[in-house]
């Protein structure tokens, strides 16, 4: 997992792991193992369908599939 606005920090997850990450802080997540993998999110507060992109991933987006 990484987060802040530009992936400047991150951690390694491990088999049934969990980690909160508040509200407004950018995250991603990316499968490193070539197993399969399911990743579990609950979304809570008062606008949790309100998603927000960094400029970053906005370019990757822009610049379409790799």
């Amino acid at each position: 997992m990484t987060w802040g606005t530009d992936g400047e920090d991150s951690v390694e997850l491990n088999y049934l792991d969990g980690i909160c990450c508040p509200p407004g802080v950018m995250r991603s997540f990316e499968n490193i193992s070539d197993k399969t993998a399911l990743l579990l999110s609950i979304l809570g507060g008062r606008e949790p369908g309100n998603v927000v992109w960094s400029e970053s991933i906005q370019l990757k987006m822009a610049s379409g599939p790799r």
